[in-house]
């Protein structure tokens, strides 16, 4: 299929961005899910598997050369390393909030609760 859209720059950017929107998708799953208190391993994993995905693909898109190759391949890593550690902050932050409410309202100053 990439073969024959090798004349048709469209249908070859569409096929390349394919696993790139997969990986949005799945990081903004993971981190709607890390906010609701959950830890979103699922989404991760999946997150990281589309960029592996379209890191190969430009890896192999890539002329031959270390620096052709990190030019193609270096940004999706480092969606991937930007995303999952977003993740992460999230699921961190959301429990220090809530621990913080917990800690305000078991207090003295709140006896009505």
């Amino acid at each position: 299929m990439a073969e024959a859209a090798r004349d048709l720059p469209a249908i070859a950017a569409l096929e390349a961005a394919i696993p790139d929107a997969a990986a949005l998708v799945f990081a903004c799953l993971g981190i709607a899910l890390a906010l609701h208190g959950r830890r979103a391993l699922r989404a991760r994993a999946l997150n990281l598997a589309a960029v592996g995905t379209s890191v190969f693909m430009n890896a192999i898109a890539a002329t031959p050369g270390w620096r052709n190759l990190a030019i193609w391949a270096l940004p999706p890593i480092a969606y991937a390393l930007a995303s999952d550690t977003l993740n992460g902050v999230s699921l961190v932050s959301l429990r220090l909030v809530i621990l913080k409410a917990c800690r305000f309202c078991w207090s003295d100053r709140v006896w009505w609760l």
